[in-house]
């Protein structure tokens, strides 16, 4: 059995058996609150699933609905692999009601990379997906800025970027990016943060055509996440 108590402060979700191997979904801060103010009342996750209703992550929903786009519904009163599989957390643990990645240190954000990569560690996920592009070109700038090595010892080091641009054919100025960052132990991707503000740069249109990419690379966090549980059954056996 895993002692998850160390890190389930860091995750919307309870942490459990069920999370190993899984998918991180990782946002910016927890938002909501004044600045430097840290999320509290969490020490026990707010919900089984990262779909269930009671979770208090304000883009839950349009993510949910992302998920649904590219092939995976999120079921939560009959949870599917893929609610077990996910568990949430951001890469900053305060709050602030605007995030402003400049009003972070190195400090922090070196604090910050060095949390998650423990969270990753623990949990033995199958893969990290970012909701902000920036935010993740950020972080790997920094690991191999200040070579943070618990980050390159868990996720590896990226050799190479690449990003997909999906355009709606009925509006070409909106659109959906996907970004991916190949690494020698972990799959990570990232796409655009679900804020209002963000939403009106792309559509459900758009957002659909990025199945084609997020689809597979799901789909085989996805694979791996099932071998690691199944493994993990043989041992409780």
């Amino acid at each position: 059995m895993v002692d998850f108590s160390s890190i389930q402060y860091r995750f919307a979700n309870r942490l459990g058996e069920h999370s190993l191997g899984g998918i991180i979904l990782c946002g910016m801060n927890w938002g909501g609150g004044g600045h430097g103010t840290t999320e509290a009342n969490n020490f026990d996750g707010w919900t089984e699933y990262f779909s269930s209703l009671e979770n208090r992550y304000k883009y839950q929903e349009e993510i949910i609905k992302w998920f649904a786009a590219w092939g995976f519904p999120l079921t939560p009163d009959d949870p599917s692999i893929m609610d077990k599989a996910l568990s949430q957390t951001n890469l900053f643990l305060n709050s602030s009601k605007h995030f402003n990645h400049k009003s972070y240190a190195e400090e922090d954000w070196i604090e910050a990379l060095e949390n998650l990569s423990q969270s990753v560690s623990m949990l033995k996920a199958s893969a990290i997906l970012f909701f902000s592009i920036g935010i993740c070109r950020d972080a790997l700038w920094r690991v191999k800025e200040h070579n943070v090595t618990a980050w390159n010892d868990v996720m590896g080091i990226s050799y190479h970027n690449e990003e997909h641009v999906f355009y709606d054919s009925d509006n070409f100025r909106k659109y959906f990016s996907v970004f991916f960052t190949h690494a020698d132990k972990m799959k990570i991707a990232a796409v655009p943060h679900p804020t209002p503000q963000r939403r009106g740069v792309f559509s459900d249109k758009s957002v659909k055509c990025a199945d084609t990419v997020m689809t597979p690379w799901l789909q085989s966090a996805l694979d791996q996440y099932d071998h690691v549980q199944k493994e993990r059954s043989k041992l409780i056996v």
